[in-house]
């Protein structure tokens, strides 16, 4: 999902817009071993022995945080368990435009991790990797204000919602009383509640959208991040790295139905 043209409709739309993207399809084959997956021993990257990450800023916690060019956080946790299992020994970070992240052309990065949904139309100007992490979309509202009792879509009907060019506009707009509610990725919700003391979360819509990586269209990197993501799921660790940024996130949040 993320960042979105600033707009502000009916909960249906809200609704109906995070249904329709949908997940990356997952064709995951096991890495091979290192002394004969060329993957390993000669990595089609850019820049030899460095893995080299496209990104916008500024970052949004817990996906990124700190300095531009040394980002922390858990998408610099799995680039850099990426990039060591590809045998590569430095992970370089590439700020641009959100947009430019999934736009046609070539590029000056190896992949692009930034949050970044798989849509088909995105998909026919670049490639995307399996998905390594997947959302829900959280209900952000106003503490006392009306809205905060609803427990179904039904009940959202009446409310205008924002949705936002950046995280904190649209927090600063709801926490404002300018709007009533904000639909956004649940783990950047919770946060924002931390930053913004008068907004809570009351509920998820449960989209399973998945972020995924993308690629200048027809490289051969894709595959190889493919095997490692494979590898990573399977023996734990993508697991671990999104416990650590992301302990109990939605567990507790109910379903709007």
């Amino acid at each position: 999902m993320r960042r979105y043209t600033l707009v502000v409709a009916v909960v249906s739309l809200v609704v109906l817009s995070a249904c329709s993207t949908s997940s990356t399809p997952a064709a995951q084959s096991p890495a091979a071993s290192a002394s004969t997956n060329p993957c390993v021993t000669n990595p089609p990257v850019k820049t030899a022995g460095t893995l080299t990450v496209g990104t916008s800023y500024p970052y949004y916690q817990p996906f990124k945080a700190g300095p531009k060019d040394n980002p922390t956080g858990f998408e610099p946790d799995v680039a850099h368990a990426i990039a060591s299992r590809l045998g590569l020994a430095n992970v370089a970070w590439s700020v641009a435009t959100f947009e430019s992240l999934y736009a046609p052309g070539p590029k000056k990065w190896d992949l692009a991790m930034d949050e970044i949904s798989y849509t088909a139309q995105r998909a026919q100007v670049v490639d995307f990797s399996d998905p390594y992490y997947v959302i829900q979309q959280g209900l952000l509202v106003k503490k006392g204000t009306p809205i905060e009792s609803a427990h179904s879509i039904a009940d959202l009907a009446p409310y205008h919602f924002g949705a936002q060019t950046g995280t904190i506009t649209a927090g600063q707009a709801l926490s404002n009383g300018q709007i009533d509610a904000v639909v956004i990725d649940v783990p950047i919700a919770i946060p924002m509640t931390q930053q913004f003391t008068n907004l809570e979360v009351i509920g998820q819509f449960l989209t399973n959208e998945g972020y995924a990586m993308t690629f200048e269209k027809g490289g051969a990197l894709v595959a190889c991040v493919n095997q490692v993501l494979a590898a990573m799921k399977t023996d734990g660790t993508l697991k671990s790295i999104t416990d650590k940024s992301f302990p109990g996130t939605t567990a507790d949040i109910p379903v709007f139905k």
